[in-house]
């Protein structure tokens, strides 16, 4: 028996209160009230056979308090007339919180809300958000609003934390809540007033400009003829780690040791230095970019801990080379070894060489003995002299450099690395030349609005001088000339600089979109359709952030000009400043020139969303399924599939051999500062494996669906935030399916705000229609993006209705529950996929989500009425066929589920 029960309603009102949905009134005035409950009663069928049961539900749902139950007359052709409850409303706010218990948090969040108001009116959009947060924090409310009044009337205060004064708080008290606080300066400060780079985004005091103890860098110069104060002997000097970083002394070759002992005795040596101590500290010395332009050797201790520092250590200067960290020096000095109380969790480390990564594995594994560590102190001085020596040696040289053929990045490099994600491979197969897809209608769309976009700005700025028709070496003349005689807008500059890095000879081109005169200096302004800029681009991977950096960078090389700052356009034509960040653009470089110039092609595993849009698709997938990758297996990472692949279980028959569950769920690697498992993923990417080998689907439980009759099936077709214009569904399609089906439904939208409204308005009225004919029914749905998009435009127009709140109550994603369920041998779970594989075919032979966002602002252009609307019915009809495809998918499941029903085991 599944009818509602009182605990049936208090789940539903519970849920409206974890939604924050009963707390509406307090901040916007908005009424939920009266509120219908969700009501399942009794079929016809039971309604002729369980008649005692159903007289006494019917007598609990009357009896219940709080409530108002609405009855309806039935006329039943064995009972007669009886009345049954049809609806149950709550009247009032105070009905529900009674009903689950709530009315204390009620009242404390109200006077939360109202003190918010009249003190800190601007934290009501947090407040809304984040209640519970508030709630959590109700006793101690008022004194976070003084800080924040304190801190809006004193931005970037320039002291310590400790020395703010505010009546009635003690001096720890902001310490203690700075994670909380940190999200209410964030919504009240103005942005000049937050430092968005990373290290704003790591550490309290530097986003919001206290003052923080700065770490030290302690150092020698090695060579007397470069001391920084000359005649005063040997120098060890400590400096914070900023002033380093502005250092730039004239060396170029930097030793980094974790000894003490053996940093003060390390030997005189021309164009040197040794600095002490990084360990896992390579974030403050990282800001020194000067050292990109430097031999860098790190000699830490043979054991893991000292191969993960190593290995942190590359994240933040790729070219570092390790000395005495090899098997030479374990063989000669292993009597000496210690005990590693714990050894690094991670089995494998990115950022290591193979022979590196080779010891580090034996190391874990005992070779030497469980727990194996050498320390530095332990190497006498002869050997370490001789190792030190030949590692100079061993360094290039500027007469090899001169000599050599410069290695060349030019500004595309960036974008190809990046772009659609972070790929090693992608820039080396574009250096080789290898062959590549054609442009899809997508990219081609997304290049014309590019373009279109970039014009505009142009047209904006008024009278330029347009660079973009030279050939490089003439745009760089013109580029120099119009610099120096202060052209005010110059478009499509380009600049080129060759320069020692990373033990190399390198020449760098960029190109910025615009530089624009601005009293003395020059701003530099690129253009991009992407609607969110992040302040450290770099980690977020958006080229024109770092393209921007790189034209400053050359400018400061080229003409000797500092830029006053870098700017993005973006696609909602806002302008974002961004940092200009030196170190954190010579990574990105040196990352990318290792893996243009690589000696072999280096393992890139694929992935949908990484590989999504790249121009080599083909070729890549085509090699992974030709060697059975592992990385075809849904379930394993990019990480993974790296550290897969350095063991030498490179294909799925080799994963199978090498792990059962219990093993691959150890597997181990280094994931930020922390190492995480496999885990509970194992046993899922073994039975994927299995599918895979046998060419069956692995079954694995039973699918946790409701028994229903009919299902709709929903999908929407939308446009991406970053594209120009707002985010937009522009079509709603729905269809019933199964013993009862209905007719195709559908709502399109145009790119303005009110045919936006009104096709979310016509959606929810078809949704409604369902409703009305086949009462609470599942809606079915593929992936997130329907939930997402449901979310955002109940904020964006409302639901007076409470239909999207009904369809949201009834969602169900059919993915997550197809994988849970079985194990399919497909690299995807896309739905364009699965569906091949059971079998389901098109009308079409172009679609996809990509292809209907082409065909969208392709219909937007179209002059012509009649084209416009064969455009929009190919759209509708993939639609269709999509809402098709995904019954046809939960169709196969639920019949192959029933035929295999005593194989499975439970859930």
């Amino acid at each position: 028996m599944n009818w509602s029960s009182t605990s049936d309603f208090k789940v539903q009102l519970q849920r409206l209160w974890e939604r924050g949905e009963l707390f509406a009134e307090l901040f916007d005035g908005e009424q939920i009230f009266p509120l219908r409950l969700k009501l399942k009663g009794p079929s016809s069928a039971e309604m002729a056979h369980r008649f005692d049961e159903i007289r006494a539900w019917i007598s609990e749902m009357r009896s219940m308090p709080n409530c108002r139950v609405v009855m309806r007359e039935i006329n039943h052709r064995l009972i007669g007339k009886n009345f049954i409850p049809a609806e149950v409303w709550l009247d009032s706010t105070d009905d529900a919180l009674t009903w689950i218990g709530k009315r204390k948090d009620f009242a404390r969040l109200a006077n939360i809300v109202e003190v918010t108001r009249l003190q800190q009116p601007l934290l009501l959009p947090w407040l809304k958000r984040n209640p519970f947060i508030a709630l959590d924090n109700a006793d101690k409310w008022e004194q976070l609003l003084q800080v924040v009044d304190w801190m809006q009337a004193h931005p970037r205060p320039g002291i310590y934390t400790r020395e703010v004064v505010i009546p009635g708080l003690h001096s720890k008290f902001i310490e203690e809540h700075a994670s909380l606080l940190s999200q209410l300066f964030d919504e009240v400060l103005p942005g000049e007033a937050i430092d968005r780079t990373a290290a704003g985004a790591r550490k309290f005091a530097a986003r919001y400009g206290f003052s923080e103890e700065r770490p030290l860098i302690r150092f020698r110069i090695l060579d007397e003829r470069l001391a920084l104060l000359p005649g005063a002997g040997d120098q060890d000097i400590a400096l914070d780690w900023e002033t380093f970083a502005r250092l730039n002394p004239n060396v170029r070759r930097v030793f980094i040791t974790e000894n003490k002992t053996n940093f003060l005795a390390f030997p005189s040596l021309p164009e040197s230095m040794v600095v002490f101590g990084a360990g896992y500290g390579f974030e403050h010395l990282g800001a020194a970019s000067w050292l990109f332009h430097c031999d860098i050797h790190y000699w830490g201790d043979i054991d893991t801990h000292g191969f993960a520092a190593l290995h942190g250590a590359r994240k933040y200067f790729p070219h570092i080379r390790s000395l005495m960290m090899d098997a030479q020096t374990i063989s000669q000095f292993q009597h000496l070894s210690g005990n590693e109380l714990k050894a690094h969790e991670a089995q494998y480390l990115d950022n290591l060489s193979e022979s590196e990564q080779s010891i580090f594995s034996a190391l874990k594994a005992g070779k030497w003995g469980k727990g194996f560590r050498l320390e530095q102190e332990h190497v006498d001085w002869d050997y370490a002299n001789a190792a030190i020596r030949a590692a100079c040696a061993g360094d290039t040289r500027e007469e090899q450099r001169a000599s050599s053929r410069p290695l060349r990045l030019h500004y595309n490099d960036i974008s190809t690395y990046l772009r659609p994600s972070k790929c090693d491979l992608r820039v080396y197969l574009a250096e080789q030349g290898a062959p590549t897809d054609g442009i899809s209608p997508h990219d081609e769309a997304i290049r014309h609005l590019a373009l279109r976009h970039l014009h505009s700005q142009r047209d904006a700025l008024g009278d330029c001088l347009d660079l973009s028709l030279l050939e490089d070496d003439a745009r760089i003349s013109a580029t120099l000339e119009a610099i120096r005689s202060r052209v005010p807008i110059i478009h499509k500059p380009l600049l080129a600089v060759q320069c020692p890095l990373a033990g190399a000879k390198v020449e760098i081109v960029g190109e910025a979109d615009f530089l624009i005169l601005e009293g003395d200096d020059y701003v530099i302004r690129n253009v991009s359709l992407l609607r969110r800029i992040e302040a450290n681009g770099l980690a977020s991977h958006q080229a024109p952030v770092s393209g921007g950096q790189l034209f400053s960078w050359l400018m400061q090389r080229s003409v000797q000009e500092h830029p006053s700052r870098i700017e993005i356009l973006n696609g909602q034509n806002e302008i974002i400043s961004v940092p200009d960040t030196d170190a954190a653009l010579l990574r990105l470089i040196c990352a990318i020139l290792a893996a243009k110039f690589a000696s072999a092609e280096p393992y890139s595993p694929v992935g949908w969303s990484k590989c999504m849009g790249c121009r080599f698709n083909t070729r890549c997938w085509n090699a992974a399924n030709e060697a059975s990758d592992v990385a075809l297996l849904p379930g394993v990472d990019q990480e993974l599939a790296r550290i897969l692949h350095r063991q030498g279980v490179a294909n799925i028959t080799a994963l199978i051999s090498a792990y059962d569950e219990k093993g691959l769920a150890n597997v181990s690697r280094v994931h930020g500062d922390r190492s995480i498992r496999v885990g509970k993923r194992a046993g899922t990417i073994l039975a994927m494996a299995r599918a895979f080998s046998t060419g069956s689907p692995v079954w694995l439980q039973p699918p946790e669906l409701p028994q229903a009759l009919n299902w709709v099936v929903i999908d929407f077709e939308g446009m991406p935030p970053h594209l120009d214009g707002p985010e937009l569904v522009f079509l709603y399609g729905m269809q019933v399916f199964g013993s009862q089906p209905g007719p195709y439904m559908s709502s399109l939208a145009d790119c303005d705000a009110e045919s936006d409204a009104q096709a979310w308005r016509l959606f929810l009225q078809n949704a409604n229609s369902i409703f009305a004919e086949y009462g609470e029914i599942p809606f079915v749905h593929w992936h997130h993006y329907e939930p997402t998009m449901l979310r955002k435009y109940t904020e964006r127009f409302g639901d007076p209705d409470g239909i999207a709140s009904r369809i949201a109550d009834n969602l169900i994603d059919l993915l997550p529950v197809l994988q849970a369920s079985v194990a399919l041998p497909l690299s995807s779970y896309s739905l364009k996929v699965v569906e091949k594989y059971i079998g389901f075919s098109r009308s079409q032979s172009e679609y996809g989500g990509e292809w209907a966002m082409s065909q969208f602002l392709k219909s937007l252009a179209a002059g012509d009425e009649g084209a416009r609307s064969q455009i929009l019915q190919s759209i509708q009809l993939y639609n269709q066929e999509d809402l098709e495809a995904t019954y046809a998918v939960l169709s196969w499941l639920l019949t192959h589920v029933t035929l295999r029903n005593d194989a499975l085991p439970a859930p």
